[in-house]
């Protein structure tokens, strides 16, 4: 209550949406081998604040990176 009656505002991104280096900050990177996923958040691991429509604190979120799945080879 604190909080909104100073227009401060809490966020958090949903798994999924597309990385914003505005508003969040990639604490941790996890590999996928999806290349669709590369740069989506894959989760919110504290929440960001808003002060009047400007981030004074980012989001903190792990972000999929892609890798390249390794080819095996058949002997």
């Amino acid at each position: 209550d604190i909080l909104e009656k100073n227009n401060i505002t809490i966020y958090d991104g949903i798994e999924g949406e597309t990385f914003n280096p505005i508003k969040q900050k990639a604490i941790k990177k996890v590999n996928t081998p999806v290349e669709d996923l590369h740069g989506k958040i894959a989760e919110s691991l504290s929440s960001g604040y808003e002060y009047l429509g400007k981030p004074i604190s980012p989001e903190k979120v792990s972000v999929y990176v892609y890798q390249k799945p390794e080819e095996t080879e058949e002997a």
